[in-house]
């Protein structure tokens, strides 16, 4: 008895510790660890440089992420009382045709039209393009004129099925009475999208440059009707076209009804401020090395005034006779890798531009990177009633 009360005993100490081995990887390996000093430190920001680095947003059909809000319980009780509304209309069993029953429909179908919206650009909910869709179609039989952008923008954006420019024009066509600028937009964003790509040829670039100038008309026609996302791109193009002045009036322009816009023409404003002192330096053997450096890297990055590589080498040279041991470096890594004529190498000039050369260990100047412009999440979010899209931190 006394033999047979040792074995069990031994037998249930070595299942125990068995099964503790098996627990504690599974136990270790649920303990995240974060070795960073910063988190060490309690700072929650351990990338500066990716602080200041605004990624663009790709489109996609379902996000898992929900914007960040200033309070989820009153935005979440807004939701379902929208919900409420359209559900009571859908609900009802017969719908007679006098003035409560009307105002109720109406009150459903903007309803419906504002779900929409909120399910296409992420506020309060999972970007969800499916419901989205279906809540637009909501709107459009319960009698929302604005219904049909939502309708268009999901035949340009693929909502349900391929996108479809003949689909998404039908749309556009109901558009034109009740919104006439947003409808000359999603013209634009139609052509803009499915343009089909030309041969690369004298005759087809002749083609190319007629077509972009009808659509830029669609755009400037759009804007003169205060329309904030054409406004927005003509912006945009601005910008690309380094007309700093022209780009901060359309931004300006938008920005009363664009957190986005307003953010676009404060960027802007800087930029032009700044360039008096980054591009126009004259001779510069008097100046500091370190403010030779600044205008060279200004030049050589694009930031506050157009690209210079010839002026940006001479500033460098100049920083560099001073002794400053970043502009030697960049002037080396330049020299390093001439073009096959042995010339200056506009391409390896670029990859060099946002290099941070003041350490030996070379990495990427994150406080050298502009911050870049947005465009809002889709063309419909300036159409989100304004107490709701103030959740959204737009």
């Amino acid at each position: 008895m006394k033999r047979d009360l040792l074995i069990f005993v031994t037998n249930t100490v070595l299942a125990c510790a068995a099964a503790m081995a098996l627990l504690t990887p599974k136990f270790a390996y649920s303990v995240q660890i974060d070795p960073s000093p910063n988190a060490v430190n309690g700072n929650l920001n351990d990338n500066p440089i990716e602080d200041r680095i605004t990624l663009p947003q790709v489109p996609q059909q379902k996000r898992s992420s929900v914007q960040p809000i200033k309070n989820q319980t009153a935005l979440q009780s807004d939701i379902e009382n929208l919900k409420a509304t359209v559900n009571k209309v859908n609900g009802a069993t017969s719908a007679r045709p006098n003035s409560a029953a009307q105002l109720q429909r109406r009150q459903a179908a903007n309803a419906a039209w504002v779900l929409g919206l909120l399910y296409a650009n992420g506020v309060g909910v999972d970007v969800d393009y499916s419901e989205a869709h279906l809540r637009f179609k909501q709107a459009h039989q319960l009698g929302e004129p604005l219904s049909t952008a939502g309708l268009a923008w999901c035949e340009i954006q693929g909502c349900e099925t391929w996108p479809s420019a003949h689909a998404a024009r039908i749309w556009i066509a109901q558009l034109r009475s009740p919104k006439p600028a947003r409808a000359m937009y999603l013209d634009w964003l139609v052509e803009q999208t499915f343009s089909p790509l030309q041969a690369n040829s004298e005759k087809s670039a002749a083609i190319n440059d007629k077509l972009a100038q009808q659509r830029r008309q669609l755009l400037l026609n759009a804007a003169k009707m205060q329309d904030v996302q054409a406004l927005i791109e003509l912006g945009f193009d601005a910008v690309a076209n380094e007309r700093l002045k022209e780009a901060y009036n359309y931004f300006a322009n938008a920005a009363p009804n664009s957190a986005v816009a307003a953010q676009n023409a404060s960027l802007i404003q800087t930029r032009q401020n700044e360039q008096p002192v980054k591009c126009n330096i004259s001779g510069g053997a008097d100046l500091q090395d370190t403010v030779l450096l600044s205008s060279a890297q200004a030049l050589h990055r694009g930031i506050g005034c157009p690209v210079n590589y010839a002026e940006a080498i001479r500033l460098y040279n100049l920083a560099a006779n001073k002794g400053n041991m970043s502009a030697k470096r960049m002037l080396s890594l330049i020299y390093s890798k001439p073009d096959a004529s042995g010339n200056l190498n506009i391409a390896w000039m670029q990859q060099l531009a946002n290099l941070n050369t003041a350490n030996l260990s070379l990495s990427i100047d994150g406080a050298s990177l502009a911050p870049m412009l947005k465009r809002e999440p889709t063309p419909l979010f300036d159409l989100i009633p304004q107490n709701l899209r103030i959740w959204h931190g737009r």
